[in-house]
């Protein structure tokens, strides 16, 4: 079977890829900007469309310009990565079951969101992330899966866990904002490859958006807490923190897929401290 991933020298590319690979698939990597990370080298990678082969059987759409931490992205950057280049993937291979990456950030945010939930993105972003899985409304072999805060080794440096666990290890405190109380949703990278392989094989037609997230949000305080016992770094809080709390129920996902996320934040952050000690 061939596989081709998109946008697979990101984080999620990667990962999927070297997946892939372990488990005897030929695959194919298409990319716009190359990022040095552990890519496999049976991966065959390209950075034009019109180089990959006719043949292929699956498509795990990875691609995305992203705003995270300061990094905001200019309108066009957004909309050429986000949803031009998902129209021209469909062009290509129209008849091509694909698994198309989102996020949560399409959602209103409400007290539960479950995968049914309005969507009301926030930012332009999500908003091109939305109109990009529009794109696959009418196909009955295309699914859509949204994540929350992906983490683990490899990942980038600018986003709250890598932040958290650079001032541990490296300043032996962490600095939370307001007091902490914000949740957010964390999901570790393995559970995102379980979910995402089980789509292999999975042949039913859905008429939702799956949702790849954690076993529960916790505050800002509660992770520090958990990378504080495994650093016995200080905490601090600093200034305000008026950011929205998110809060998810998958069941739907979970029974749809058969697939539920091995990873409490706990273990993954351990692997992922582990990780970065390494790497020092």
């Amino acid at each position: 079977m061939n596989i081709l991933v998109t946008g697979v020298y990101g984080f999620l590319g990667t990962a999927i890829a070297n997946h892939l690979v372990d488990q005897d698939y030929v695959v194919y990597g298409l990319y716009n900007k190359t990022v040095s990370r552990t890519l496999n080298p049976k991966v065959t990678v390209c950075n034009n469309l019109e180089d990959i082969p006719s043949k292929i059987d699956i498509i795990y759409c990875c691609h995305a310009a992203v705003n995270s931490g300061n990094l905001v992205l200019d309108h066009n950057i957004l909309e050429e990565a986000n949803l031009n280049a998902t129209k021209l993937i469909l062009e290509q291979y129209p008849a091509v079951k694909i698994i198309y990456i989102s996020t949560i950030s399409v959602y209103k945010n409400i007290s539960i969101i479950k995968e049914k939930s309005k969507e009301q993105p926030s930012s332009y972003y999500a908003k091109t992330k939305l109109q990009a899985e529009q794109l696959f409304k009418d196909s009955q072999n295309s699914y859509i899966v949204r994540l929350s805060s992906l983490y683990g080794p490899n990942m980038k440096e600018n986003t709250i866990i890598p932040n958290y666990v650079n001032m541990a290890l490296q300043k032996n405190k962490i600095e939370v904002w307001g007091k902490g109380k914000r949740l957010q949703n964390y999901i570790y990278i393995k559970d995102v490859l379980d979910l995402l392989t089980r789509l292999i094989t999975f042949e039913d037609a859905i008429d939702f958006p799956l949702l790849a997230v954690g076993d529960k949000s916790i505050s800002n305080l509660e992770l520090a807490k958990t990378i504080s016992a495994q650093t016995q770094a200080n905490i601090k809080f600093i200034n305000e923190d008026s950011s929205d709390s998110y809060v998810f129920d998958n069941t739907l996902t979970q029974k749809t897929l058969n697939w539920t996320p091995k990873f409490s934040v706990e273990k993954g952050l351990m692997q992922y401290i582990s990780w970065k000690k390494k790497q020092s």
